[in-house]
Protein backbone atom coordinates (compact mmCIF):
# COMPACT_ATOMS: atom_id res chain seq x y z
CA UNK A 1 0.00 0.00 0.00
CA UNK A 2 2.83 2.33 0.78
CA UNK A 3 4.53 1.62 -2.57
CA UNK A 4 1.48 2.22 -4.76
CA UNK A 5 0.28 5.12 -2.56
CA UNK A 6 -3.21 3.71 -2.25
CA UNK A 7 -5.18 3.70 1.02
CA UNK A 8 -7.28 0.56 1.46
CA UNK A 9 -10.22 0.30 3.87
CA UNK A 10 -12.42 -2.59 5.06
CA UNK A 11 -11.83 -6.08 6.52
CA UNK A 12 -8.38 -6.54 4.94
CA UNK A 13 -6.14 -9.52 5.33
CA UNK A 14 -2.81 -8.25 6.68
CA UNK A 15 -0.93 -10.81 4.60
CA UNK A 16 -2.55 -10.86 1.18
CA UNK A 17 -4.35 -7.49 1.49
CA UNK A 18 -7.65 -9.04 0.34
CA UNK A 19 -10.95 -7.36 1.44
CA UNK A 20 -13.15 -10.09 2.97
CA UNK A 21 -16.22 -7.88 3.58
CA UNK A 22 -17.00 -9.01 7.16
CA UNK A 23 -15.34 -10.12 10.37
CA UNK A 24 -16.63 -13.68 10.00
CA UNK A 25 -15.20 -14.07 6.51
CA UNK A 26 -11.93 -12.59 7.70
CA UNK A 27 -11.65 -15.24 10.46
CA UNK A 28 -12.37 -18.05 7.98
CA UNK A 29 -9.80 -16.66 5.62
CA UNK A 30 -7.16 -16.69 8.34
CA UNK A 31 -7.95 -20.29 9.16
CA UNK A 32 -7.62 -21.32 5.51
CA UNK A 33 -4.95 -23.77 4.46
CA UNK A 34 -3.36 -21.10 2.35
CA UNK A 35 -2.24 -19.26 5.46
CA UNK A 36 -0.94 -22.18 7.52
CA UNK A 37 2.57 -20.92 7.12
CA UNK A 38 1.53 -17.69 8.79
CA UNK A 39 0.01 -19.30 11.89
CA UNK A 40 2.37 -17.42 14.17
CA UNK A 41 1.25 -14.11 12.74
CA UNK A 42 -2.36 -15.24 12.99
CA UNK A 43 -2.00 -16.18 16.67
CA UNK A 44 -0.32 -12.91 17.53
CA UNK A 45 -3.00 -10.88 15.77
CA UNK A 46 -5.72 -13.01 17.40
CA UNK A 47 -4.23 -12.42 20.84
CA UNK A 48 -4.03 -8.70 20.21
CA UNK A 49 -7.66 -8.68 19.06
CA UNK A 50 -8.89 -10.64 22.10
CA UNK A 51 -6.99 -8.42 24.52
CA UNK A 52 -8.39 -5.30 22.90
CA UNK A 53 -11.90 -6.75 23.03
CA UNK A 54 -11.61 -7.63 26.73
CA UNK A 55 -10.22 -4.22 27.52
CA UNK A 56 -13.09 -2.48 25.75
CA UNK A 57 -15.71 -4.62 27.53
CA UNK A 58 -14.04 -4.01 30.87
CA UNK A 59 -14.14 -0.26 30.35
CA UNK A 60 -17.83 -0.41 29.48
CA UNK A 61 -18.59 -2.37 32.67
CA UNK A 62 -16.70 0.07 34.86
CA UNK A 63 -18.40 3.21 33.60
CA UNK A 64 -19.78 5.20 36.63
CA UNK A 65 -19.10 2.26 38.96
CA UNK A 66 -16.25 3.93 40.92
CA UNK A 67 -18.54 6.86 41.78
CA UNK A 68 -21.24 4.68 43.38
CA UNK A 69 -19.22 1.68 44.43
CA UNK A 70 -19.34 2.68 48.10
CA UNK A 71 -23.12 3.05 48.07
CA UNK A 72 -24.11 -0.14 46.24
CA UNK A 73 -26.04 -2.57 48.40
CA UNK A 74 -25.80 -6.29 47.61
CA UNK A 75 -29.08 -7.78 46.45
CA UNK A 76 -28.69 -10.77 48.75
CA UNK A 77 -28.36 -8.56 51.83
CA UNK A 78 -31.40 -8.90 54.12
CA UNK A 79 -33.53 -5.90 55.19
CA UNK A 80 -32.48 -3.91 52.09
CA UNK A 81 -35.45 -2.29 50.37
CA UNK A 82 -33.54 0.05 48.02
CA UNK A 83 -30.71 -0.41 45.61
CA UNK A 84 -28.65 2.50 46.89
CA UNK A 85 -28.12 3.97 50.33
CA UNK A 86 -27.77 7.72 50.40
CA UNK A 87 -26.47 9.69 53.32
CA UNK A 88 -29.11 11.67 55.27
CA UNK A 89 -29.56 15.19 54.01
CA UNK A 90 -29.62 18.20 56.27
CA UNK A 91 -32.78 20.32 56.47
CA UNK A 92 -32.39 23.32 54.25
CA UNK A 93 -34.12 26.66 54.28
CA UNK A 94 -37.85 26.65 55.01
CA UNK A 95 -40.57 29.27 55.01
CA UNK A 96 -43.69 29.52 57.16
CA UNK A 97 -46.91 30.10 55.21
CA UNK A 98 -49.27 30.18 58.21
CA UNK A 99 -49.74 33.94 58.15
CA UNK A 100 -50.46 33.90 54.41
CA UNK A 101 -52.91 31.03 54.84
CA UNK A 102 -54.75 32.81 57.66
CA UNK A 103 -54.95 35.98 55.59
CA UNK A 104 -56.54 34.13 52.66
CA UNK A 105 -58.86 32.18 54.94
CA UNK A 106 -60.02 35.29 56.79
CA UNK A 107 -60.77 37.08 53.51
CA UNK A 108 -62.79 34.14 52.26
CA UNK A 109 -64.63 33.72 55.56
CA UNK A 110 -65.42 37.43 55.66
CA UNK A 111 -66.79 37.27 52.13
CA UNK A 112 -68.98 34.25 52.89
CA UNK A 113 -70.11 35.77 56.19
CA UNK A 114 -71.04 39.04 54.52
CA UNK A 115 -73.01 37.24 51.81
CA UNK A 116 -74.81 35.03 54.35
CA UNK A 117 -75.70 37.96 56.60
CA UNK A 118 -77.02 39.87 53.59
CA UNK A 119 -79.23 36.92 52.71
CA UNK A 120 -80.53 36.70 56.30
CA UNK A 121 -81.37 40.41 56.33
CA UNK A 122 -83.22 40.09 53.03
CA UNK A 123 -85.00 36.98 54.29
CA UNK A 124 -86.17 38.81 57.38
CA UNK A 125 -87.47 41.72 55.33
CA UNK A 126 -89.28 39.35 52.98
CA UNK A 127 -91.06 37.59 55.82
CA UNK A 128 -92.00 40.81 57.60
CA UNK A 129 -95.56 41.80 56.60
CA UNK A 130 -95.68 39.05 53.97
CA UNK A 131 -98.84 39.61 51.86
CA UNK A 132 -101.42 36.87 51.53
CA UNK A 133 -102.33 37.58 47.93
CA UNK A 134 -99.80 35.99 45.49
CA UNK A 135 -99.73 39.02 43.18
CA UNK A 136 -99.11 41.39 46.07
CA UNK A 137 -96.47 39.02 47.40
CA UNK A 138 -94.61 39.20 44.09
CA UNK A 139 -94.61 43.00 44.24
CA UNK A 140 -93.45 42.82 47.85
CA UNK A 141 -90.56 40.48 46.92
CA UNK A 142 -89.47 42.64 43.97
CA UNK A 143 -89.49 45.75 46.13
CA UNK A 144 -86.99 44.18 48.56
CA UNK A 145 -84.81 42.24 46.11
CA UNK A 146 -84.61 43.56 42.50
CA UNK A 147 -85.09 40.79 39.95
CA UNK A 148 -82.85 40.40 36.91
CA UNK A 149 -84.53 41.25 33.63
CA UNK A 150 -85.71 38.14 31.78
CA UNK A 151 -84.34 39.46 28.49
CA UNK A 152 -80.77 39.54 29.81
CA UNK A 153 -80.55 35.77 30.48
CA UNK A 154 -80.89 33.26 27.62
CA UNK A 155 -79.57 30.14 29.39
CA UNK A 156 -79.89 28.78 32.90
CA UNK A 157 -76.68 29.73 34.79
CA UNK A 158 -76.64 26.41 36.66
CA UNK A 159 -77.36 23.81 33.96
CA UNK A 160 -76.71 25.96 30.83
CA UNK A 161 -79.97 24.81 29.19
CA UNK A 162 -82.07 27.17 27.12
CA UNK A 163 -85.47 28.41 28.23
CA UNK A 164 -88.65 27.61 26.32
CA UNK A 165 -92.34 27.04 26.91
CA UNK A 166 -91.66 23.87 28.90
CA UNK A 167 -88.65 25.27 30.79
CA UNK A 168 -89.74 28.57 32.26
CA UNK A 169 -87.67 31.24 33.97
CA UNK A 170 -87.85 31.61 37.75
CA UNK A 171 -86.25 34.17 40.08
CA UNK A 172 -84.46 33.65 43.36
CA UNK A 173 -86.20 35.59 46.14
CA UNK A 174 -82.93 36.44 47.91
CA UNK A 175 -80.58 37.46 45.09
CA UNK A 176 -82.90 37.98 42.11
CA UNK A 177 -81.02 35.57 39.85
CA UNK A 178 -82.77 33.59 37.12
CA UNK A 179 -82.81 29.79 36.98
CA UNK A 180 -84.97 26.98 35.65
CA UNK A 181 -87.31 24.85 37.74
CA UNK A 182 -84.88 21.91 37.92
CA UNK A 183 -82.21 24.16 39.43
CA UNK A 184 -84.64 25.66 41.95
CA UNK A 185 -84.42 25.03 45.68
CA UNK A 186 -87.26 25.72 48.11
CA UNK A 187 -87.12 27.02 51.67
CA UNK A 188 -90.18 26.50 53.86
CA UNK A 189 -91.42 29.57 55.69
CA UNK A 190 -91.22 27.77 59.04
CA UNK A 191 -87.51 27.06 58.43
CA UNK A 192 -86.95 30.64 57.34
CA UNK A 193 -88.63 31.89 60.51
CA UNK A 194 -86.38 29.63 62.56
CA UNK A 195 -83.26 30.96 60.80
CA UNK A 196 -84.26 34.55 61.45
CA UNK A 197 -85.13 33.98 65.11
CA UNK A 198 -81.85 32.12 65.73
CA UNK A 199 -79.93 35.16 64.47
CA UNK A 200 -81.05 37.01 67.64
CA UNK A 201 -79.66 36.41 71.11
CA UNK A 202 -81.61 35.16 74.09
CA UNK A 203 -81.95 38.72 75.39
CA UNK A 204 -83.68 39.89 72.23
CA UNK A 205 -80.65 41.78 70.91
CA UNK A 206 -79.57 40.94 67.38
CA UNK A 207 -76.46 38.89 66.93
CA UNK A 208 -73.57 40.00 64.77
CA UNK A 209 -74.77 40.62 61.24
CA UNK A 210 -78.49 40.59 62.07
CA UNK A 211 -80.69 43.45 61.00
CA UNK A 212 -81.89 45.73 63.79
CA UNK A 213 -85.06 46.53 61.86
CA UNK A 214 -86.32 42.94 61.95
CA UNK A 215 -88.49 41.93 64.87
CA UNK A 216 -87.70 38.75 66.69
CA UNK A 217 -91.10 37.07 66.58
CA UNK A 218 -93.13 36.95 63.39
CA UNK A 219 -96.91 36.66 63.33
CA UNK A 220 -98.34 33.28 62.34
CA UNK A 221 -98.56 32.66 58.60
CA UNK A 222 -101.99 33.05 57.10
CA UNK A 223 -103.26 30.84 54.27
CA UNK A 224 -102.81 32.19 50.78
CA UNK A 225 -105.76 33.86 49.08
CA UNK A 226 -106.44 34.11 45.37
CA UNK A 227 -108.79 35.54 42.85
CA UNK A 228 -110.78 33.57 40.30
CA UNK A 229 -108.18 33.93 37.51
CA UNK A 230 -105.99 31.07 36.33
CA UNK A 231 -102.84 33.14 36.84
CA UNK A 232 -103.71 33.54 40.49
CA UNK A 233 -104.22 29.79 40.81
CA UNK A 234 -100.81 29.11 39.25
CA UNK A 235 -99.20 31.64 41.57
CA UNK A 236 -100.73 29.97 44.62
CA UNK A 237 -99.59 26.52 43.51
CA UNK A 238 -96.04 27.78 42.93
CA UNK A 239 -95.86 29.10 46.51
CA UNK A 240 -97.08 25.90 48.23
CA UNK A 241 -95.23 22.61 48.59
CA UNK A 242 -97.14 19.86 46.79
CA UNK A 243 -96.16 17.21 49.38
CA UNK A 244 -96.47 19.01 52.72
CA UNK A 245 -98.85 21.79 51.68
CA UNK A 246 -96.65 24.34 53.47
CA UNK A 247 -95.74 27.71 52.00
CA UNK A 248 -92.17 28.14 50.79
CA UNK A 249 -89.78 30.56 49.09
CA UNK A 250 -88.04 29.89 45.79
CA UNK A 251 -84.23 30.13 46.03
CA UNK A 252 -81.26 29.42 43.80
CA UNK A 253 -78.68 26.75 44.56
CA UNK A 254 -76.02 29.22 45.74
CA UNK A 255 -78.27 31.01 48.27
CA UNK A 256 -79.68 27.75 49.61
CA UNK A 257 -76.20 26.29 50.09
CA UNK A 258 -75.03 29.37 52.01
CA UNK A 259 -77.99 29.15 54.39
CA UNK A 260 -77.60 25.39 54.86
CA UNK A 261 -73.88 25.77 55.54
CA UNK A 262 -74.65 28.31 58.25
CA UNK A 263 -77.21 25.99 59.85
CA UNK A 264 -74.81 23.03 59.80
CA UNK A 265 -72.09 25.17 61.38
CA UNK A 266 -74.44 26.18 64.21
CA UNK A 267 -75.44 22.56 64.80
CA UNK A 268 -71.79 21.48 64.89
CA UNK A 269 -70.93 24.15 67.45
CA UNK A 270 -73.87 23.33 69.70
CA UNK A 271 -73.64 19.57 69.38
CA UNK A 272 -71.66 17.80 72.10
CA UNK A 273 -69.70 14.63 71.32
CA UNK A 274 -71.30 11.46 72.59
CA UNK A 275 -68.37 10.82 74.94
CA UNK A 276 -69.03 14.21 76.57
CA UNK A 277 -72.70 13.33 77.02
CA UNK A 278 -71.80 9.99 78.61
CA UNK A 279 -69.24 11.63 80.89
CA UNK A 280 -71.70 14.30 82.07
CA UNK A 281 -74.22 11.60 82.91
CA UNK A 282 -71.48 9.67 84.71
CA UNK A 283 -70.64 12.75 86.81
CA UNK A 284 -74.29 13.17 87.76
CA UNK A 285 -74.42 9.57 88.97
CA UNK A 286 -71.20 10.00 90.94
CA UNK A 287 -72.47 13.21 92.58
CA UNK A 288 -75.70 11.50 93.58
CA UNK A 289 -73.81 8.49 94.98
CA UNK A 290 -71.58 10.79 97.06
CA UNK A 291 -74.61 12.46 98.60
CA UNK A 292 -76.36 9.16 99.31
CA UNK A 293 -73.21 7.58 100.76
CA UNK A 294 -72.76 10.48 103.15
CA UNK A 295 -76.38 10.11 104.31
CA UNK A 296 -76.03 6.32 104.53
CA UNK A 297 -72.93 6.55 106.74
CA UNK A 298 -74.77 8.89 109.11
CA UNK A 299 -77.72 6.50 109.25
CA UNK A 300 -75.47 3.50 109.99
CA UNK A 301 -73.67 5.44 112.70
CA UNK A 302 -77.00 6.42 114.26
CA UNK A 303 -78.33 2.83 114.13
CA UNK A 304 -75.13 1.40 115.62
CA UNK A 305 -75.52 3.83 118.54
CA UNK A 306 -79.07 2.60 119.17
CA UNK A 307 -80.74 5.90 118.23
CA UNK A 308 -84.32 5.96 116.94
CA UNK A 309 -83.76 8.70 114.34
CA UNK A 310 -83.67 6.19 111.46
CA UNK A 311 -84.90 2.66 110.95
CA UNK A 312 -83.13 -0.41 109.62
CA UNK A 313 -85.52 -0.62 106.66
CA UNK A 314 -84.69 2.94 105.56
CA UNK A 315 -80.98 2.21 105.69
CA UNK A 316 -81.40 -1.01 103.69
CA UNK A 317 -83.46 0.77 101.03
CA UNK A 318 -80.85 3.51 100.78
CA UNK A 319 -78.08 0.94 100.44
CA UNK A 320 -80.00 -0.78 97.62
CA UNK A 321 -80.38 2.55 95.81
CA UNK A 322 -76.63 3.19 96.15
CA UNK A 323 -75.81 -0.24 94.72
CA UNK A 324 -78.18 0.36 91.79
CA UNK A 325 -76.46 3.66 90.99
CA UNK A 326 -73.08 1.96 91.32
CA UNK A 327 -74.16 -0.62 88.72
CA UNK A 328 -75.25 2.19 86.39
CA UNK A 329 -71.88 3.91 86.86
CA UNK A 330 -70.02 0.68 86.07
CA UNK A 331 -72.09 0.01 82.94
CA UNK A 332 -71.68 3.58 81.71
CA UNK A 333 -67.92 3.47 82.20
CA UNK A 334 -67.76 0.24 80.20
CA UNK A 335 -69.69 1.89 77.38
CA UNK A 336 -67.23 4.77 77.39
CA UNK A 337 -64.27 2.35 77.29
CA UNK A 338 -65.54 0.55 74.16
CA UNK A 339 -67.06 3.62 72.50
CA UNK A 340 -66.29 3.54 68.77
CA UNK A 341 -64.06 0.45 68.92
CA UNK A 342 -66.39 -1.46 66.60
CA UNK A 343 -66.00 1.18 63.89
CA UNK A 344 -63.69 -0.45 61.35
CA UNK A 345 -63.06 2.65 59.24
CA UNK A 346 -62.37 5.19 62.00
CA UNK A 347 -61.76 3.52 65.39
CA UNK A 348 -60.54 5.57 68.37
CA UNK A 349 -56.79 5.56 68.82
CA UNK A 350 -54.03 7.44 70.53
CA UNK A 351 -55.05 9.87 73.24
CA UNK A 352 -58.76 9.37 72.58
CA UNK A 353 -58.57 5.65 73.31
CA UNK A 354 -56.30 6.28 76.29
CA UNK A 355 -58.80 8.81 77.70
CA UNK A 356 -61.65 6.31 77.43
CA UNK A 357 -59.60 3.63 79.20
CA UNK A 358 -58.53 6.08 81.92
CA UNK A 359 -62.19 6.95 82.63
CA UNK A 360 -62.95 3.26 83.06
CA UNK A 361 -59.98 2.75 85.42
CA UNK A 362 -60.80 5.84 87.50
CA UNK A 363 -64.42 4.70 87.81
CA UNK A 364 -63.32 1.27 89.09
CA UNK A 365 -61.10 2.89 91.73
CA UNK A 366 -63.97 5.16 92.79
CA UNK A 367 -66.41 2.27 93.20
CA UNK A 368 -63.91 0.23 95.22
CA UNK A 369 -63.08 3.15 97.49
CA UNK A 370 -66.55 4.62 97.90
CA UNK A 371 -69.16 1.89 97.51
CA UNK A 372 -67.52 -1.43 98.37
CA UNK A 373 -66.19 -0.09 101.69
CA UNK A 374 -69.58 1.05 102.98
CA UNK A 375 -70.47 -0.10 106.52
CA UNK A 376 -73.14 -2.78 106.87
CA UNK A 377 -76.58 -2.16 108.32
CA UNK A 378 -77.26 -3.89 111.68
CA UNK A 379 -80.02 -6.48 111.76
CA UNK A 380 -83.30 -5.95 113.61
CA UNK A 381 -82.20 -8.10 116.57
CA UNK A 382 -78.85 -6.35 116.78
CA UNK A 383 -80.57 -2.95 116.64
CA UNK A 384 -82.96 -3.91 119.47
CA UNK A 385 -80.08 -5.09 121.62
CA UNK A 386 -78.27 -1.81 120.93
CA UNK A 387 -81.36 0.11 122.03
CA UNK A 388 -81.65 -1.89 125.25
CA UNK A 389 -77.98 -1.39 126.07
CA UNK A 390 -78.39 2.34 125.37
CA UNK A 391 -81.17 2.50 128.02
Amino acid sequence: MAECGEILEGFLCPICKADLGSEHQLRIHFQDEAHKEHQDVFKSLKDVFEKAKKKILKIDDEVYVPEFSSNVVPISEPHSSTLFRFEPQEIGEFRCHTAYFRELRNKRLERYTAETNKLLIRLGKLMLDLPVDPLKRKTHEQAIVPWIDDRDVKLCPSCARSFNMMRRKHHCRLCGAIMCHDCTRFLELSEAKKMINMSFGSDGEPNEGASTSIVKNFPPFRPLGRSSSNNSLNSVLSLVDAKTGEQHLRLCIHCKELLETREKLKETRNLKPIISQFYERLQLYITEVDQLCTLYCKMCQSLNCGEKTHTVVEAQELRGKILTLAGSIDNLSKKIAILGTKDVENPPKGRTLQLQQNIKIATNYYLKDRVIGLPSVPTELAFKSLQESRR
